[in-house]
């Protein structure tokens, strides 16, 4: 399709208004007439005033005392401006609900165009209210437009516009046809970190914003009259006396907006609709994670209700959502519970338009088996009957814990399962709450602010479900915001709020980050001795896994660590969990020789038919941040191999309940001592790194110990060498220095000489079993010694202790 810029706008059936618009704009005429109102009411409040003063004798006021007909004479000629404008107002209303729906242009667009004339469109756009509310979104100022205008090169546009719009060609439309035609525009937004997708979504969230606004303003079309309650319509219907003491109605216009907001409630809302309008047995249970908004969609199901776009069977029916909790704590004994239930539900089908719903529904259940009642056996014929329609809502892991294999529930609900929404579906559902959010406090959100809200919940946050999640970051962002007097909230805001709840090191590397990230080798060998080829491994993908090119889908990090035992594989997962997570307490350990039996899956994920928990499900919720170290892996059965291949691959596993257990903010690292025979053969040829390494993989996979789908899915395999002489003399310095430490923190010198750090390397260098030996000579000679020293009085608070040849004779 194609346009005319110029001889479409004064062919439009809309150009009386626009240009209406162009020389008093409604934005003017409703200020002025708000204005008007305003002083016609002050001057009937002047016209009474003498009644009331003579009345209440307020003598005082005579100061007051005025011409009441000159008073009159103004408030008749305010009234026919105030009618004039009114009038106008009319005028252009009925002929922009008229038109506009089936007007090939928006009203956006059409004023654009006129003022094209004069200016170039691109000037047109940017400058104009649409425009400006765009860019706005965008993070874009008026400022930079201007700054962006006035150092453009002068570029003009086709005045004929092609588009593949199928529907009205709105701003969104002009926005992408700008972009796409004008490298300046283009490379002005790629500046400003906007693309064609984030501009596509900023203006079709200000294309929502104003059908909502013209849509309140249509006070008199039938969506907005049928709000008006009918009267006598209580006598052609039952009386619910109990039921109106335990339920509240569920408004079919609660919420902003008179929209079914996502494509996936849209469906619900319609299995719903079928189910409640069939011969028998209607009844709906509807199960989804607590917070995927259940009462939400009951919510749309209401408005499509009371907008009358529903199947006859369900006109003029109105939605009841029953208070269990209220009714629970109101009952004594079970004859009245049973008895006011029954009565409740007697009520709903004589009154002949309740659609009675039950939220948490199991947990009603279980609240009533307290009282001694079975509710489901209690209202079986009454749920088998064509005359009840219930709705009930119930969480998912619930459900599957207390009704799923219930023969009540199996025969007569039909089960819908709600998911959670997409990133898409739930960006409309987050604009609707920040539009709440901005009409309450002073404070704006750009576009890419809520894009990085809705993917740092979904990426970062492991507990709850969306739209929730979301909701609840942009909540606590404008209260943050605010307190620090900050009113834009930028896309750096939520990276700021993700770090400090979090501690992984999100958003743009700063300075000191990136320094460190440059010097990670260096800073992990304060801790790490030896080990270069498995220290630059791995500080390589961590370096990867920061700039955010790998798959978000994934755990920060996988590693398996494979060499013999104390060559530093976890000194170098808690110095991993230090420099990344800034805290070396960041870090939960699993030993894997635990799982070897046919339950050991059962052991990390829970058992449904046991009840236990799991774990790893349990580390992963009290600790979804840092570093994960499964010790000695190669120990585990096939099955956990499976599970951390599929946990690896996805980041994510379901636990004992159907709930999604979240593993992607975790650095994922497993040890094995898997081939150590080898690696201490090896080191002593002094065989190349690289083809020492591909023959140590190979050997595993050849015994195995590993599948090798399983080793391709880390993002290293981190062979780990045996310790040499010189670099187990370096352990011992370093363990000599962790004590020299501790005593400091005493009042007591420890001093480290050549004498101590050859006796060690005497009593603790096995080069087989690496550092550990080392350490405990540290502690029953060196620390032991001390310690004799403390107990005897020899050495006390502020003393210095240096040892010497024959103290270890």
């Amino acid at each position: 399709m194609s346009l005319n810029l110029h001889t479409k706008v004064k062919e439009n059936k809309l150009y009386p208004i626009l240009i209406l618009e162009r020389v008093f704009s409604h934005k003017w005429r409703h200020k002025i007439n708000n204005f008007i109102f305003s002083l016609i009411f002050l001057g009937i409040i002047f016209l009474i005033f003498p009644f009331v003063s003579e009345k209440f004798n307020l003598s005082n006021l005579d100061f007051l005392v005025y011409d009441q007909l000159r008073v009159i004479g103004v408030i008749f000629v305010l009234f026919g401006f105030w009618i004039s404008i009114s009038f106008l107002e009319f005028f252009f209303r009925s002929l922009y609900f008229k038109e506009q729906e089936k007007n090939p242009i928006s009203f956006e667009v059409l004023k654009i165009f006129k003022k094209t004339r004069k200016d170039n469109l691109l000037k047109s756009f940017l400058l104009s209210e649409s425009g400006l509310s765009v860019m706005s979104r965008c993070g874009i100022y008026k400022r930079d437009i201007k700054k962006f205008l006035s150092e453009k090169k002068e570029e003009t546009f086709t005045e004929e516009i092609i588009f593949d719009s199928q529907n009205i060609f709105t701003i969104r439309d002009l926005a992408v046809y700008l972009y796409r035609n004008s490298k300046e525009f283009e490379d002005f937004l790629f500046k400003k970190s906007i693309r064609e997708k984030q501009l596509i979504g900023s203006a079709e969230w200000i294309i929502r914003e104003i059908e909502l606004i013209k849509k309140n303003e249509q006070w008199w079309s039938p969506r907005r009259l049928e709000r008006i309650p009918s009267i006598g319509v209580g006598f052609t219907q039952g009386v619910t006396y109990t039921l109106d003491k335990f339920s509240s109605v569920v408004s079919g216009y609660e919420g902003p907006t008179d929209k079914i907001s996502t494509i996936k409630t849209k469906n619900i809302v319609n299995n719903i609709e079928t189910v409640l309008s069939r011969g028998r047995e209607l009844n709906v249970i509807l199960v989804g994670e607590e917070g995927v908004g259940k009462i939400e969609a009951l919510q749309d199901f209401a408005r499509i209700i009371t907008s009358k776009n529903v199947v006859p069977q369900l006109e003029h029916k109105k939605v009841v959502l029953f208070d269990s909790e209220r009714f629970v704590s109101a009952m004594t004994e079970k004859s009245e519970f049973e008895q006011t239930f029954l009565n409740i539900l007697i009520e709903s089908i004589k009154a002949g338009n309740i659609i009675l719903a039950i939220d948490k529904f199991s947990n009603f259940l279980l609240s009533a088996k307290k009282l001694g009642v079975e509710v489901l056996p209690l209202i079986d014929s009454y749920l088998a009957s064509d005359q009840l329609q219930l709705i009930v809502l119930n969480d998912l892991d619930k459900f599957h814990k207390f009704l799923e294999q219930d023969p009540i529930i199996v025969r007569r609900f039909e089960k819908i399962i709600m998911e959670q929404p997409s990133l898409e579906d739930t960006m409309v559902v987050l604009e609707e709450v920040i539009r709440d959010l901005e009409y309450r406090n002073p404070i704006f959100f750009t576009y890419l602010s809520l894009e990085e809200i809705i993917v740092s919940a979904d990426r970062y946050f492991s507990e709850g479900v969306m739209p929730d999640k979301a909701i609840d970051i942009a909540i606590e962002l404008s209260s943050i915001l605010v307190k620090k007097k900050k009113y834009i909230v930028e896309k750096e805001d939520v990276f700021d709020l993700v770090r400090s709840k979090t501690n992984i090191p999100v958003g743009e590397i700063k300075e000191e980050e990136r320094d460190g990230l440059i010097a990670m080798e260096d800073m992990l060998h304060k801790r790490v001795i030896g080990q270069n080829n498995a220290i630059k491994a791995m500080s390589n993908a961590v370096r990867r896994a920061r700039t955010g090119i790998q798959n978000s889908k994934r755990p920060i990090g996988s590693f398996l660590f494979i060499g013999p035992t104390g060559v530093g594989k976890t000194e170098t997962a808690k110095a991993l969990a230090e420099i990344f997570f800034k805290n070396e307490e960041a870090i939960s350990r699993i030993d894997m020789s635990e799982y070897q039996g046919e339950d050991a899956v059962d052991k990390l994920i829970g058992s449904f038919d046991t009840g236990k928990m799991g774990l790893l499900s349990n580390i992963l919720r009290e600790k979804p941040y840092g570093v994960l170290l499964l010790d000695e892996l190669e120990k585990a059965s096939k099955g956990v191999h499976d599970l951390f291949l599929r946990i690896i691959d996805e980041g994510i596993f379901t636990d004992m309940n159907g709930k999604k257990v979240n593993a992607r903010n975790v650095i994922l690292i497993a040890t094995s001592n898997a081939g150590s025979d080898l690696i201490w053969e090896m080191s002593q040829k002094n065989i190349l790194y690289e083809d020492f390494e591909k023959q140590l993989v190979n050997t595993i996979i050849e015994r195995g110990i590993f599948k090798p789908e399983f080793l391709n899915r880390f993002d290293a395999v981190v062979t780990f060498q045996s310790l040499k002489s010189d670099e187990l003399k370096q352990i011992a310095v370093l363990m000599l220095k962790k004590l020299q430490k501790r005593l400091k923190e005493r009042g007591i010198d420890l001093v480290i000489n050549d004498v101590v750090t050859d006796f060690l390397m005497k009593k603790g260098s096995d080069p087989k079993f690496g550092a550990r030996p080392m350490n405990r000579a540290i502690q029953d000679n060196i620390e032991q010694k001390v310690a004799e020293m403390l107990i005897s009085g020899k050495v006390e608070v502020g003393s210095r202790v240096e040892f010497k040849e024959e103290d270890f004779i």
